[in-house]
């Protein structure tokens, strides 16, 4: 065996291990490319997931939203009844010994408004008994006691009837 023979062999062992490196690269470079594929397959699932997740949540949190929206109208509606109840509907004042005064305090115009007084006193209040309508916040002057025969109370009876045609009575003992 001479040097060119030796110097092939060694050319053909290289070849032959560079065939082989080169045949195990392809392999790894195939299994990396499933590899790769099944990674952009799964991210794609989880990306899709995540945006149903966040869908999802936008849309409990737009839910939500219009819960709150409607806890807080109900909130402030009943807050309203509260303020309405606890405050007379009408205000009813002493202007001096024998002068009163009633101001509408309902928040709404009324009509068919009268007063009366219990039991059967409305002679003892001057007062013309003959329904009106009454503005919010307008006052309507009567007269009460002063007089010898005058007893040292009267309950007063309101009685109107609200914007929605609701009729309304309203019961204050004045002195």
């Amino acid at each position: 065996m001479d040097a060119s023979n030796w110097i092939n062999l060694s050319i053909l062992v290289v070849a032959a291990i560079a065939a082989l490196v080169a045949i195990f690269q392809v392999v790894e470079a195939r299994r990396a490319r499933d590899e790769a594929r099944v990674a952009r397959d799964d991210a794609a699932k989880h990306e899709q997931e995540a945006l149903d997740a966040a869908k999802r949540s936008a849309d409990s949190a737009v839910d939500s939203a219009a819960a709150q929206r409607r806890l807080a109208t109900a909130a402030e509606e009943q807050l309203d009844m509260i303020r309405r109840s606890a405050a007379p509907p009408w205000r009813i004042e002493r202007v001096d010994d024998t002068r009163w005064k009633i101001t509408n305090a309902t928040g709404e115009n009324v009509d068919f408004f009268t007063l009366n007084a219990k039991p059967d006193a409305i002679e003892r209040v001057g007062f013309n008994t003959i329904a009106r309508d009454v503005a919010k916040n307008e006052s309507l002057f009567f007269n009460f006691g002063g007089f010898l025969n005058s007893p040292p109370s009267v309950n007063l009876v309101v009685a109107w009837r609200d914007a929605s045609r609701n009729g309304q009575e309203y019961v204050e003992t004045i002195p």
